[in-house]
């Protein structure tokens, strides 16, 4: 039964809070909190959704329904297909919408003595654990599009396809259970926030982030892609930025650019 109990628990929280509900000395009324510097959010919205049997309501609410469990089946399968070794958490789902999270691990904490720093704001913000964890969330992101584009090749004659908008951003985030009778994993916090209104300004089919969340990815070597200043619900106009991918779905490395543009100037001078 204790098994029973932690594979029930384990689908709808994350491993480590699982531990702490299955303590028989724990207090019922006990709340569970967290709290972490750095997190990576993404939200991950479908749209473009022609499904072609709105005349016909009932058949239209279990025809959205099918399509809805096979795409978020195949996203929820992607969490344990990951090769990094920082752990891709689901949230929730709303509507249309996948909510995901890497970084909470309350045993996971940056190492502050494996790279230099030229301030105590960028050792905080700018380390290789949190630009690790970014890419992480990036690579996912990317997997998901990957992902759905396979989907909508093997369901062709059923509908027109389905598209994704994500949005991601990173910073410090709360966490804990909300409900003590249906517990609910959540977080908050300005990284959860800016990555929903990364999410809702975005375009369908590309990957925006915040400036903080590119200037990680520069750490890592990959492309980012400055749009603009985009308006968005609090702050105002801020720098917002897209991540390109290649025709396999993959990040661009920079370097990789570079080589392109000497192969291409050589081509030329041929």
């Amino acid at each position: 039964m204790l098994k029973v109990n932690n594979m029930l628990l384990e689908n709808i929280l994350p491993a480590h809070v699982v531990q702490v509900y299955l303590d028989l000395n724990r207090s019922l009324d006990e709340l569970y909190y967290e709290k972490y510097d750095n997190v990576a959010v993404m939200f991950a919205s479908l749209t473009d959704y022609k499904l072609g049997v709105e005349e016909d309501g009932d058949l239209s609410d279990k025809f959205v329904l099918r399509i809805l469990d096979e795409v978020i089946s195949d996203f929820d399968r992607l969490l344990l297909t990951g090769t990094s070794v920082y752990k891709v958490e689901k949230i929730k789902m709303a509507d249309w919408t996948y909510m995901a999270a890497c970084g909470l691990d309350p045993n996971r904490r940056e190492s502050m003595d494996s790279s230099s720093f030229n301030s105590i704001v960028d050792r905080k913000q700018n380390s290789p654990y949190n630009r690790a964890l970014v890419l992480t969330m990036v690579e996912f992101a990317a997997a998901m599009m990957k992902q759905l584009k396979n989907f909508n090749r093997g369901s062709f004659q059923s509908f027109e396809g389905l598209n994704l908008r994500i949005g991601i951003s990173n910073g410090e985030v709360a966490a804990g259970v909300v409900g003590s009778l249906k517990p609910l994993y959540d977080i908050w916090g300005n990284a959860v926030n800016m990555a929903s209104r990364m999410d809702s300004t975005g375009e369908a089919g590309r990957i925006q982030v915040t400036e903080n969340t590119a200037i990680l990815l520069d750490g890592c070597g990959v492309l980012t892609s400055y749009r603009g200043e985009t308006f968005v619900k609090g702050p105002g106009y801020i720098k917002t930025y897209f991540v390109p991918l290649d025709e396999n779905f993959n990040l661009i490395k920079k370097d990789q650019i570079n080589t392109l543009m000497i192969m291409n100037l050589r081509k030329a001078v041929m």
